[in-house]
């Protein structure tokens, strides 16, 4: 290994895990055994609030073991990593910066607030927690300006609604200066550089309201780039008066813009002091800026004007669809535009699905022919890993769907969903009708057997029935609710860029990554569904994107745009083109799923 070669770490923090590695910086590639995914972070739900609770001090203790294995597992020494960067879920983090301590989020009545240890204490509300619903209703009903930049609501997923609910709630004390709000990422940085004034501009216009656009009329009424009058409206002017409690410092991604590790993380992350902290991101806006970036790459004579013409998906428990603009673009239902959020000088907008990996895996799984195929499964491979065991599942599925088709002699499995339809929002609609009070909804059900005499004398007697294993075919019904869900969600994500194109976006392609972009037949329904082609690379673009902005913020390169075309790279082998003989079949089906929804709203609307 040449003493000359150089990396940066990149870090993702997800819902569940610690994702680190260390990326080359001249080409993106992922130095061999430095990516590091076995670190878990602790998640606490309350069962009858359904609140759903995080830890910082146990998510940063995750980051250091991750990053400290990134440079074992790798023979790499510190000296050859020059810079450092962050993305994370838009989770909530309270902070007392006093007395550098996590500020609890937890009801008194929970047990949340019982802790031992600074590891129990629970500051975090996360991204996915939907218990400020009232507060987002109450914001959005008063219809200020700020709401353009969003689509024209406020979800309860953003920051606002749940600071509102923790004053609401007397969980917090506003008027305690000591206690600051940060986005997850930017609460990393602060945490690596003791900079507690600085904010991301990608966390605080995407998840704040805070307005940062050439264009906008309420400059006279903004204080340090927050709008006093919003703030007052909805009343959180303390956040920002007499002191700024959520950042006085928004910083552009995508500059040369850092801050120095200080020397008690550097120690902990196994890093030399004073390296360069790059402005962070979210974790989905860091998969976008690694995929979009390859835009620069398809062609030699593309521009980044050309990154306009794509839609970025990032597809995993939850999905995101990103798309970026020269200028601004303002549609319903759809968040945005948001100016330098993704890619600098450009204004993104965003829409997304709230349930997706989650939602195909609820519906197989709660099943009553499931664990049955998960018996069959480990019959025939004798996996003994419950993670691996639930993925041949699936690829058993996709088994079964090929031999339904061969079956009904059908040109594709697509077709095997003529009868039931599927409306995913079984936790609400994030876009485009920005509706958390929607539903899921299945039509076209059959009945089947369920063996229930069997499975009550299983749990009378206590041991398991010689159940007769059906053959692949019994499960006929599991593998078409299964196709035709991901065929629904395919559907949601039409519907939001058809909602882009009527505003003026010109998409021709879909660039998509997140744990399901493995899942072929969950990519060949979305290319199918869309009549686009879909575009995949080797490499995590999450852990990309952050290297990217790494890599400007360590002046390796001058912009994103000329660290983009250096480290981001499809693999054209993994292209999907949509096929044409499914066109006039999926225009039927998409023709149902627009009118689910307006029949589940009517349905709504007669109940009242």
């Amino acid at each position: 290994m040449s003493q000359y070669e150089r990396f940066v770490l990149s870090c993702d923090v997800g819902t569940s895990s610690v994702r680190t590695a260390l990326i080359n910086l001249r080409n993106g590639s992922i130095k061999s055994n430095s990516l590091i995914t076995d670190c878990s972070i602790e998640l606490f739900t309350h069962p009858l609030t359904m609140h759903m609770e995080q830890s910082s001090t146990n998510i940063w203790k995750q980051i250091c073991k991750s990053c400290n294995k990134s440079l074992q597992c790798s023979n790499t020494r510190p000296e050859q990593v020059v810079g450092l960067c962050f993305d994370a879920t838009c989770s909530l983090v309270v902070w007392d910066v006093e007395r550098n301590k996590p500020i609890s989020v937890s009801l008194p009545s929970c047990d949340g607030n019982t802790v031992t240890n600074e590891e129990e204490v629970r500051n975090i509300i996360l991204w996915a927690d939907h218990r400020s619903k009232k507060q987002a209703d109450e914001i959005n009903n008063i219809k200020h300006e700020v709401l353009n930049y969003v689509g024209g609501k406020m979800s309860p997923e953003m920051e606002m609604p749940k600071i509102k609910w923790l004053f609401d709630n007397h969980v917090i004390n506003l008027e305690n200066e000591a206690v600051h709000f940060f986005d997850l990422a930017d609460w990393l940085t602060y945490k690596c550089t003791d900079e507690v004034s600085v904010r991301s501009q990608c966390t605080t216009t995407c998840k704040w309201g805070f307005v940062f656009d050439e264009c906008s009329t309420q400059k006279n009424i903004i204080c340090n780039g927050w709008n006093i009058e919003f703030l007052k409206s909805i009343g959180l002017e303390h956040l920002v008066q007499p002191s700024n409690r959520i950042g006085s410092s928004i910083c552009e991604i995508g500059r040369n813009i850092s801050y120095p590790l200080t020397k008690q993380s550097a120690q902990e992350l196994g890093l030399l002091e004073a390296i360069p902290v790059a402005i962070p991101v979210i974790d989905a806006h860091a998969g976008g800026i690694g995929m979009i970036g390859a835009v620069l790459n398809m062609n030699e004579n593309n521009t980044k004007d050309d990154l306009s013409r794509t839609i970025v998906i990032i597809a995993g428990t939850s999905s995101c669809h990103m798309a970026v603009s020269k200028d601004p673009i303002f549609i319903d239902g759809i968040w945005g535009c948001y100016r330098n959020a993704m890619v600098q000088d450009m204004y993104l907008n965003e829409g997304g699905q709230s349930f997706v990996g989650a939602l195909i895996d609820y519906v197989v799984e709660s099943h009553p022919k499931y664990f049955e195929l998960v018996k069959l499964t480990y019959e025939e491979t004798k996996e003994l890993n419950i993670s691996r065991l639930k993925k041949k599942v699936y690829l058993k599925l996709d088994e079964i769907l090929e031999l339904l088709r061969k079956q009904r002699n059908l040109e594709s499995v697509d077709f095997l969903t003529r009868d039931i339809h599927v409306l995913p929002h079984f936790n609400g609609c994030r876009s485009p009708l920005a509706d958390p009070n929607m539903r899921g909804v299945i039509s076209g059900l059959q009945t089947l057997p369920l063996n229930t005499n069997e499975r009550i004398y299983e749990i009378v007697h206590g041991k398991e029935t010689q159940l007769i294993i059906s053959r692949l075919l019994d499960f006929e019904s599991l593998a078409v609710l299964y196709l035709s869900t991901i065929q629904s969600l395919a559907y949601g994500t039409r519907h939001i860029i058809d909602e882009m194109v009527k505003k003026g976006y010109n998409i021709d392609s879909i660039f998509m990554c997140g744990g399901i972009s493995n899942n072929e037949l969950f990519v060949r329904q979305h290319s199918n569904a869309t009549s686009l082609p879909i575009y995949r690379m080797d490499e995590d673009s999450m852990l990309l994107g952050c290297a990217v902005l790494s890599g400007v913020a360590c002046h390796e390169y001058p912009n994103m745009f000329d660290a983009m075309k250096h480290m981001c790279h499809l693999n054209r082998k993994k292209d999907v083109i949509p096929q044409q003989n499914t066109q006039e079949y999926h225009q039927k089906k998409y023709s149902v799923y627009l009118k689910m929804n307006k029949d589940f709203i009517e349905y709504r609307e007669m109940m009242k």
